[in-house]
């Protein structure tokens, strides 16, 4: 596989991995309106995005076609410390819009 298509690739599935995400936030937001629900529903998008970025990486970025176990766990674990960073951000941003702009109910 070529280096620009590995790219594009990535890039897709990032797109893909964000829109699974604010898809996730926006029906947990339908279903629970209450108390800290933006958090709630910031946490679900990330785990939800996270798990489907790991996934579609994992079989088509990396090619490891491993069944789930200890050394996958561990793989997962690191994959989310490097996501950390992009994480805070993207949390950073949609707690700037909430403040600067609030959210439609």
């Amino acid at each position: 596989m070529s280096a620009l298509h590995l790219a594009l690739r990535y890039t897709l599935f990032a797109a893909l991995a964000t829109t699974i995400n604010l898809l996730s936030q926006a029906a947990m937001m339908a279903v629970y309106g209450g108390a800290y629900a933006l958090y709630l529903a910031m946490a679900v998008g990330t785990v939800t995005g996270l798990l489907s970025k790991y996934v579609l990486d994992k079989y088509f970025i990396f090619a490891q076609r491993s069944a789930l176990g200890a050394a996958d766990l561990h793989r997962l674990w690191l994959y989310t410390l490097t996501g950390g960073f992009t994480t805070a951000l993207f949390w950073g941003m949609e707690l700037g819009f909430e403040y600067w702009y609030g959210t439609p109910q």
